[in-house]
């Protein structure tokens, strides 16, 4: 059964639907102060920059800032772990 559902499955079309440039923005716009949050409270309550949760946010801001994003500085230096 397992079978014949994934090979049913496997032959429907997949939608190439890429997203406009207005939804990326919003995407990134939505996304960055949940990430800024979700840093600054994994930082506080564990007392470290892990090596996953606080680079992340890093690279996230820095390549936001590349693009023409407006990402606060102050919050962006205080991500770094030289600055704790």
């Amino acid at each position: 059964m397992l079978a014949i559902s994934l090979l049913l499955f496997s032959t429907l079309p997949v939608a190439d639907v890429q997203p406009t440039a207005k939804e990326v923005r919003a995407a990134v716009e939505k996304g960055l102060p949940f990430l800024e949050k979700s840093s600054a409270a994994w930082r506080t309550e564990k007392k470290c920059v892990t090596c996953h949760q606080v680079p992340f946010t890093i690279w996230a801001f820095a390549e936001a800032k590349a693009r023409g994003f407006h990402v606060d500085a102050g919050k962006l230096n205080n991500s770094t772990p030289d600055r704790q």
